[in-house]
Parts: C-alpha cells; sequence; structure tokens
C-alpha cells in the first residue's frame, strides 16, 4: 500500500511539472530543479518510521479547547536516520542540478562527512528556531544561511509529514479548530486554498497539515475588518490570488482548486507562483509562513507569469 501511494505521488508530482511548465515556460529551470527535490522526498518518505505518538485520551481535546497546539515545533517527531539520508540525496540533487547552489552543496557534504556540522543538531535547531544557530554554523562553513536553512527543512519534510498524518485523527476528534496556526504543530499557514462551496482551508508551512478556517478573517492577526482586508489578482492567473492584510502587513497566497484542472501537487504550485511573493513583499507585506520554494534571495531571477 505504502508502495502504491508512493508510485502515485510520484506521478501526480511528474505530472504537475509537465502541466506547470506547459503553462508557465519560464519556470521551466525552477520547476525541473524542486521536482527533483520532491521526487528525492517522495523516495523517502518510504523510509520514515511512523512516528509511535503517545497522549492521554484528554489530553488533545484539552489542548485544542485550549487554543494550543497538539505538539510544539521542537517536540514534533521526526525520524533523524531518513532525514540524515535525505540529506545527502538533496545535495547532490543540488550538486546536479543547481549550479548556482553547487559550491554551498559541497560545503554542507564535506562538512557532515567531516564531522563538522552535525544534520542531527541542524534540524533540531530549525525546529526550535534558533537563528542565531544558523548565523554562527554559516559564518563557520562559509555557507549561506539561508541555504541551510532550506536544507535542513526540506531533509525533515518527509519525517514532518508522516508525524502529522500520525497526530491528524486526534485534531479530527475535536471539531471547531479556527485559529490561524496549525492545530498539529502552531506553525502559521503557507497558503490557503478554496475548494467545493468556497471552503477555505490553510495549508501548515511546516507539517502540511490541512485545517478550515473562516473566510474573511487575516489568520495571523485575526483582522476582520473588510476595509483592511483586500486581495490582489489577474485576469490571467484566475486560479491564483493574494489576500493582503492591512492590520499585521503579511500576505498569504490563495489556490483556487474549482478553477483548477490540471494536476496539482502544492509545493510545485508555490514554486511556479512566486512571482506572486516577489510583488506583495515589493509592495510592502510578509509572509509568516516556512514556505516550500528557495528563500527568495537564492533565486537570481524570478520569472513572470509568462
Amino acid at each position: 500500500m505504502q508502495t502504491s501511494d508512493s508510485d502515485s505521488n510520484r506521478q501526480l508530482i511528474l505530472g504537475a511539472a509537465v502541466a506547470l511548465k506547459r503553462l508557465r515556460p519560464s519556470y521551466g529551470p525552477l520547476i525541473d530543479f524542486h521536482c527533483a527535490l520532491f521526487l528525492a522526498q517522495e523516495r523517502s518518505a518510504r523510509q520514515v518510521t511512523p512516528p509511535e505518538i503517545r497522549m492521554e485520551s484528554r489530553l488533545p481535546a484539552e489542548k485544542l479547547a485550549a487554543g494550543l497546539p497538539l505538539v510544539s515545533l521542537a517536540g514534533i517527531p521526526w525520524d533523524p536516520a531518513a532525514a540524515g539520508a535525505l540529506m545527502g540525496e538533496l545535495c547532490r540533487v543540488v550538486l546536479r542540478d543547481n549550479p548556482g547552489l553547487a559550491a554551498d552543496a559541497g560545503s554542507l557534504l564535506q562538512a557532515m562527512a567531516e564531522g563538522r556540522l552535525s544534520h542531527e543538531a541542524l534540524c533540531a535547531a530549525l525546529l526550535r528556531e534558533e537563528d542565531s544557530y544558523f548565523s554562527q554554523r554559516a559564518e563557520e562553513l562559509s555557507i549561506d544561511k539561508n541555504f541551510l536553512a532550506f536544507m535542513a527543512y526540506h531533509s525533515l519534510r518527509p519525517s514532518l509529514e508522516a508525524a502529522a498524518i500520525a497526530l491528524a485523527p486526534l485534531v479530527d476528534e475535536a471539531k471547531g479548530w479556527e485559529r490561524g496556526i496549525c492545530p498539529i504543530c502552531g506553525s502559521g499557514p503557507a497558503i490557503a486554498l478554496l475548494r467545493n462551496e468556497g471552503k477555505r482551508l490553510l495549508v501548515c508551512s511546516l507539517c502540511a497539515h490541512q485545517w478550515p478556517a473562516r473566510r474573511l478573517v487575516c489568520p495571523f492577526c485575526e483582522e476582520s475588518d473588510p476595509r483592511r482586508l483586500r486581495y490582489a489578482f489577474s485576469d490571467e492567473e484566475p486560479e491564483y490570488r493574494t489576500e493582503l492584510c492591512d492590520g499585521c502587513r503579511t500576505y498569504l497566497k490563495t489556490f483556487d482548486l474549482r478553477k483548477i484542472a490540471r494536476p496539482i501537487y502544492l509545493p510545485l504550485e508555490q514554486v511556479a507562483s512566486l512571482h506572486l511573493d516577489v510583488q506583495a513583499i515589493q509592495d510592502g507585506y510578509r509572509s509568516r509562513g516556512i514556505g516550500l520554494a528557495l528563500p527568495l534571495t537564492q533565486v537570481s531571477c524570478i520569472p513572470d507569469a509568462s
């Protein structure tokens, strides 16, 4: 069953990549690079040991009722062995497919091989949000800090999603969660989705869990005044819009799945809509999600939608 699911996901990634490159050919190299990363993650997902979840029967409902996520960001379970093996494979993908980042990938591989950098410590620091750790290690190893964080997150991603799947039934039993943070790990949303009948779902920027949310409310500051909430869109891309909050000056990309007939793989969809991030940032807004694409500072040229 696991192999069948994995094969299905692989075909979905490849199909989504082909459709997006046809739709936005200027994104081709960026899509190809991320497609290789996501396929490596899909292979790694087969090796992840699902976490053992132990909680007192009443604890999940009590935490959620109090507005608290099930686990802390630093406490979300992950598989160090699978994540460590994936880190090596991701570095090799970068060396093969991304010349602009190859030097950093080579330095990262060498530092881990020589014991000068612990992958497990790197990932633990990411989950503890220890920015100073990344700044220090980046300086010591002459590796871009954003690249270190990017690689740590992507090596963790299959483990984090496995943990979210294991914990999701505990959330489903507790109704009424409408907060702007993930009920699993407490992270902010990376994107929003609009499904049938306009139902809005938020997608966690860390573990990819999806949860329902109110439509006309900013998930970050709970602003509901329509005079301070607006959205930007283009007639050329009816499936995309960017929700903007003038209360906290944040933005959130929204994908209207009702208007997308092609194969869709959400991480690739984020990559192929980076021009929306650029425009929102240029307009003075910021994102609070971790995001699945390369940090904007790592992308020499974000193509337009054409």
